[in-house]
């Protein structure tokens, strides 16, 4: 039997598909770096510091990294922690040195 074939412009419509965009909880050391803006090797280093001042009993530089097989990953929600407790509010900074007060002058 011979198949009959559909006139051009009618052809069947995909079925209906949702597609979620899903955001992953980890990620690697190339994306983690683009989360921070920062590089590999600043993520590197930052481990290697980490781990000397956890060996002496200090809190880490960095943030937390995860290893699994061989690879290195950072969970998301640590980096966002990690930046929250080291942003400067409006970009300001802490005053160095004497402090805004004693240094104003005077109109007495």
């Amino acid at each position: 039997m011979k198949q009959s074939r559909r006139p051009r412009g009618t052809e069947a419509a995909p079925p209906s598909v949702q597609v979620r965009e899903v955001e992953p909880f980890i990620v690697g050391e190339e994306k983690a770096g683009v989360v921070l803006d920062r590089s590999r090797t600043w993520l590197r280093n930052m481990r290697v510091a980490s781990r000397k001042r956890v060996e002496q009993g200090l809190a880490p530089l960095g943030p937390r990294w995860l290893v699994i097989g061989s690879s290195i990953y950072y969970e998301l929600e640590e980096l966002r922690r990690w930046v929250r407790e080291r942003a400067v509010p409006c970009g300001t900074t802490r005053f160095r040195g004497a402090r805004h007060s004693e240094t104003a002058q005077s109109d007495d």
